[in-house]
């Protein structure tokens, strides 16, 4: 069974780019722009397997809100944020990777398949 991953970012292209990255992967994915999308997409697909969000919002703080409110219904969702810059005390949020941009799809690929194995329980971040 596909792994299925809501992805939560505000640039439509980069959108597009990582959930088809994600379907070349192996995962099932599907994209949000905003809140209210991610909020419907959480109802309509069930079963999501973790939250892929970008973890600040232009001009209004950060998506952990988001994450707080998909838990109230599915509380053991993994999450991974991204993020421009480094996140000092991250794992607070309860996310279990961090990927400072740029990143590629393969560090990507490596840190969902170490969160998603059984034996995990690590913190994971990647950057430059």
């Amino acid at each position: 069974m596909k792994k299925k991953i809501l992805i939560l970012e505000e640039d439509n292209v980069l959108s597009f780019v990582l959930k088809k990255s994600l379907e070349k992967l192996g995962y099932y994915a599907v994209a949000a722009n905003n809140e209210a999308q991610v909020l419907s997409l959480f109802r309509q697909e069930k079963n999501i397997d973790l939250f892929l969000f970008d973890f600040f919002v232009k001009g209004s703080g950060n998506n952990v809100g988001i994450l707080a409110k998909l838990r109230q219904s599915l509380p053991e969702l993994k999450a991974v944020a991204v993020s421009g810059t480094i996140i000092e005390n991250w794992a607070k949020y309860e996310i279990q990777g961090l990927l400072i941009k740029p990143y590629a799809i393969q560090e990507l690929d490596v840190m969902l398949k170490n969160i998603f194995s059984e034996k995990s329980n690590a913190k994971i971040q990647l950057s430059y």
